[in-house]
């Protein structure tokens, strides 16, 4: 496309874990690290980042996530560009103290406010960072993407045999509300003819003894299958019949994009972030965040009336709006132009 990329991680590993990394060396793409071993070591990593764009020939600094941000906004010279997904101060309040999410949010919209531009994933992204202060002539809005072509080569998958397949994937964290999941599946195998579903959690976390707990309280038994960490969870989802998403914050989810471009309905939390993903009735379906309730109802109706989105006109959707080569050359244009 016409530009040179290294990527750099502010830690001495990857905070996304191996199957980021592994994209990263699919892709040919350099590599550097600044080694900031979390927040106490960001003060060595700035002047690493500062040696290094006094010797390396960059041009633009384009960083995600606040640390990142933090030290972008510490850097001198080269133009500062910033892609931001997730309302810091939302996702802070759910694992933090308010003081802290506070604290947090003032800092990175501090950062952010000393950028040269801002990528923003949405309209209502593109709105929280307008109320944090941030120039909205600075704002310049790109969807995240995908490679979509990579995803819909597992359209054809077969399906688990005899059985209504639901899957979620993803971190099992607080702000993924996956307890909504357990219970709402719950509510659904006590209506007739769902006998036969099952509920497939890919992914790990510091919730995972806790949720098996629920669903052995809820008495779900073999219905509900925990597979931990999959370091490719393309085959398996590529057999699920309904997606689902919980959580009560997120960007544009990346499982959500990857579901669709295999042409998979998906059910979502109606949230910041998804709505120009998931258009209600046409690219899949909302509930009420954090409602078991609704979320099961809302399963039952498109199980029970076949309301699946058309596997095609998913898969068009996310091409022609989500996809890498669409997205990516609008962020580069932008870039230049800039």
């Amino acid at each position: 496309m016409g530009a040179e990329v290294t990527f750099a991680s502010v830690d001495s590993e990857l905070i996304h874990g191996p199957n980021l990394l592994n994209e990263i060396e699919d892709s040919g793409l350099p590599h550097v690290s600044f080694g900031a071993q979390k927040w106490k070591g960001l003060p060595a990593a700035t002047r690493r980042l500062r040696r290094y764009l006094r010797t390396a020939r960059v041009d633009v600094v384009l960083s995600c996530l606040m640390r990142a941000d933090l030290l972008n906004a510490l850097a001198p010279g080269p133009f500062r560009a910033s892609s931001q997904r997730i309302a810091t101060r939302e996702g802070l309040k759910l694992s933090h103290a308010k003081w802290v999410a506070t604290v947090g949010s003032t800092i990175h919209a501090a950062s952010l406010r000393r950028m040269d531009c801002i990528f923003s994933m949405s309209e209502e992204m593109t709105e929280y960072l307008v109320s944090e202060g941030v120039d909205r002539s600075k704002l310049l809005n790109v969807n995240n993407f995908v490679d979509v072509k990579k995803f819909q080569a597992f359209r054809r998958q077969e399906r688990l045999t005899g059985e209504l397949n639901l899957g979620l994937f993803g971190r099992l964290i607080a702000r993924k509300r996956v307890d909504v999941a357990l219970r709402a599946f719950a509510e659904l195998l006590g209506q007739n003819g769902m006998e036969n579903a099952r509920l497939h959690v890919a992914g790990d976390g510091p919730l995972r003894e806790d949720l098996i707990g629920l669903s052995e309280d809820l008495e779900l038994g073999d219905q509900v299958c925990f597979h931990g960490h999959l370091e490719n969870p393309l085959p398996l989802m590529s057999t699920m019949d309904l997606v689902l998403l919980t959580s009560e914050v997120e960007g544009t989810p990346r499982c959500l994009m990857e579901a669709m471009s295999m042409g998979k309905t998906c059910v979502t939390s109606d949230i910041a972030g998804v709505r120009h993903l998931v258009v209600e009735g046409l690219t899949g379906y909302r509930f009420r965040p954090g409602d078991s309730t609704d979320l099961a109802s809302r399963l039952h109706h498109i199980i029970t009336m076949e309301r699946y989105i058309p596997s095609k006109h998913l898969s068009d959707f996310m091409k022609s709006n989500f996809d890498a080569e669409v997205c990516s050359r609008k962020m580069l244009t932008h870039l230049e132009g800039l």
